[in-house]
């Protein structure tokens, strides 16, 4: 199943949804291109809605290969905030990302247990997201579209 995304340059946000099963290499086709939208240098957080995913395990070579590719950007990643809102089926690879961006990137992430705490964190509207994240999850829904979509 799909990863869905929008960059708000207003609101300089980021918002991820990830919906039923998602294997490491939807994960690294989302991240490329996330990294090459034009608008994601002007957002400083980012908000990941897993709680409706299943995550593959990182074998790993294929967190080396992650980690890599978030590297190539490491000056976009300095300092900014991540947010994600992890599921029972996705929270340790949530906690792994969590620690490697702290560790080796600069990036300040938490894994939240739900979206109110994730706001306040991030210092986004509430309403705002919870809209964002409603109509990217149906977009999933409606288009049952695979891999990796930008809106």
């Amino acid at each position: 199943m799909p990863i869905v995304s929008r960059c708000d340059p207003e609101l300089r946000i980021v918002v991820d949804v990830y919906h039923g099963d998602v294997t490491v290499q939807e994960m690294h086709h989302h991240v490329s291109a996330l990294l090459g939208d034009s608008t994601w240098p002007t957002t400083t957080r980012s908000l990941s809605d897993m709680t409706a995913a299943r995550l593959t395990p990182f074998s790993d070579d294929e967190r080396a290969t992650m980690l890599s590719l978030f590297q190539t950007r490491s000056l976009r990643l300095t300092g900014r905030q991540i947010a994600i809102i992890g599921g029972a089926a996705s929270v340790s690879t949530a906690r792994d990302v969590e620690r490697r961006a702290i560790d080796n990137l600069g990036a300040r992430a938490i894994v939240f247990n739900d979206l109110t705490t994730a706001c306040l964190w991030l210092g986004v509207d509430e309403m705002k997201i919870n809209t964002t994240i409603d109509q990217l999850r149906e977009s999933i829904l409606t288009n049952g579209t695979e891999g990796s979509q930008r809106y």
